[in-house]
């Protein structure tokens, strides 16, 4: 058995219907009785294509995540893995390995013409045999899905050659489960009859973080597809305070769609369309609204506006949401220069608008020269205003952990170079030629120098040696994250252990 195949569960239809051919004749049978031959997609975006053509009336976001399914059985699935197809006829699990690639059987009845050859390995595993964990994983609604948390290809391999489950290494669980909170949602999600709403902050509080890097989207997007749904918009992208909907996709059968007269059309799916810069509408303040006076109203309003929540300017817009532009106290002045203004239009001047999706880097330029520009949402209305206050702010919370990180390096270098000879220092560190050869040692590297016993006794600090490595590793942990770029600003009790270490190391070596 090849011990790096992977895993996959392949469902034989939603009431079995597929089960008792696929184990005779040695297959594995995926439905969608309308899609004709797969064969001919040489890439991802013709099936998408194909899909869409075939299935006019879901969105993109289910016929997206069935592509995603169908692409697997065509293409993903290699000669070798290994595939589960839990069996609603017998409520045993069968287990096989692929053996050659996908075929369409033309003369076979509609829903039966997607296939795998197979050979079945075990078609009558207890799920008494199987533990919880790798159970949920096969409980996924989809399908095709991969299985792949919780060592999932190292143990059905065992199951099919033992009929025994021999359990997750400890290095597994640490490394894919997922919060019982989240886990908790995915499936309150996965049973809804509408899509469930939720912010992407609270989305990550489930999951027990405070900021998206990729390591932490991959595992939430990994999640949300074994439990049969997908994220619309894509957690990646969008303010951290946006609400995204979790929509079920479930199978061929059943896909829960939101009201297509209530809803904008869809992005391209994540496949197609992965937003890398740094938007406009990732900033608060794009997503905080806007205070807005309409153009017939008196410029008293707008002046006791401005003058009560110290605004520096207004949006102007009419009660139908036309924007009109913006009233300052620089347009009011330059408006009384001439006839006495009574009226907030007599005082409007043009103002810039840019995109939610714009690239915030382009737009720098306009917003320290004109002071603001107003961001239109994707819904078309005016959703914030961003200031050079804001991006000061912005830039600000991002920047401070690495100058604060910066300054416990240059310290630890300084101390370092005074206890310990290179070579000392060298032999410690993950990569000794860099060290040698020059380069400064990383905040691991300062770690285990510390963690040694007797490197610790030459430094002379009266600090308990435990508890200081402990927080240096809340530290270097913290570092880690950091170089993961997220544009969300890392929340101040995650920034805890490093001011912590920081006052430590003023206190122990008070030397600018």
């Amino acid at each position: 058995m090849d011990k790096m195949a992977a895993a996959w569960l392949v469902r034989g239809g939603k009431d079995g219907e597929r089960e008792d051919e696929a184990l005779e004749q040695g297959l594995i049978i995926a439905g969608w009785p309308d899609l004709g031959d797969l064969s001919g997609y040489a890439d991802r975006n013709q099936l998408r294509s194909a899909v869409r053509a075939t299935y006019p009336e879901y969105k993109t976001a289910v016929t997206g995540n069935w592509t995603g399914q169908l692409w697997r059985l065509l293409r993903e699935i290699k000669e070798g893995d290994l595939v589960v197809m839990p069996l609603k006829s017998t409520q045993m699990i069968a287990i096989g390995r692929v053996t050659g690639p996908y075929h369409y059987r033309a003369d076979h009845p509609a829903g039966f013409r997607h296939t795998r050859p197979v050979e079945w390995l075990r078609t009558s595993v207890s799920r008494r045999d199987v533990q919880q964990d790798l159970l949920h994983s096969m409980g996924s609604l989809l399908t095709i899905c991969g299985l792949r948390r919780f060592g999932a290809a190292r143990r059905v391999a065992h199951l099919a050659e033992f009929g025994v489950d021999p359990g997750p290494f400890a290095e597994e669980v640490a490394d894919t489960s997922v919060p019982a909170e989240a886990q908790r949602l995915f499936e309150e999600a996965s049973a809804a009859e509408v899509p469930l709403r939720i912010a992407i902050r609270d989305l990550l509080t489930r999951w027990g973080v405070s900021r998206r890097t990729p390591d932490v989207v991959a595992r939430i997007e990994l999640a949300l597809d074994e439990n049969g749904l997908v994220a619309k918009p894509s957690i990646a992208d969008e303010w951290v305070g946006t609400e995204v909907e979790l929509i079920s996709v479930v199978d061929e059968h059943r896909a829960v769609e939101t009201d297509a007269a209530n809803t904008e059309p869809d992005a391209p799916d994540d496949s197609v369309l992965r937003m890398i810069t740094l938007q406009v509408g990732r900033l608060t303040a794009a997503n905080a609204g806007v205070a807005a006076v309409r153009p017939d109203d008196l410029l008293a309003r707008a002046q006791t506006i401005m003058l009560s929540q110290n605004f520096s300017q207004l949006a102007v817009i009419e009660e139908n949401g036309e924007f009109c532009g913006a009233i300052s106290w620089e347009s009011i002045g330059k408006a009384h220069l001439g006839e006495p203004a009574a009226e907030v239009c007599h005082a409007t001047v043009p103002a810039r608008v840019v995109e939610h999706n714009e690239d915030l880097l382009n737009q720098l330029a306009e917003i320290y020269a004109s002071g603001y520009v107003f961001v239109r949402g994707a819904d078309r209305k005016i959703s914030g205003i961003v200031t050079a206050a804001d991006l000061t702010a912005q830039f600000g919370d991002v920047a401070r952990p690495f100058v604060l990180l910066e300054e416990i390096e240059r310290r630890m270098h300084r101390i370092a170079s005074e206890k310990f000879t290179i070579e000392e220092i060298a032999q410690m560190a993950r990569y000794p030629n860099k060290v040698r050869a020059g380069d400064n040692p990383m905040l691991g590297d300062y770690e285990r120098l510390l963690e040694d016993p007797a490197m610790w006794a030459r430094v002379g600090w009266r600090l308990d040696q435990s508890e200081f490595v402990s927080l240096f590793k809340k530290v270097r942990l913290v570092r880690n994250g950091l170089m993961h770029f997220s544009s969300d600003a890392l929340a101040e009790q995650d920034l805890e252990p490093v001011h912590g270490l920081l006052r430590t190391l003023r206190v122990v070596d008070p030397r600018a």
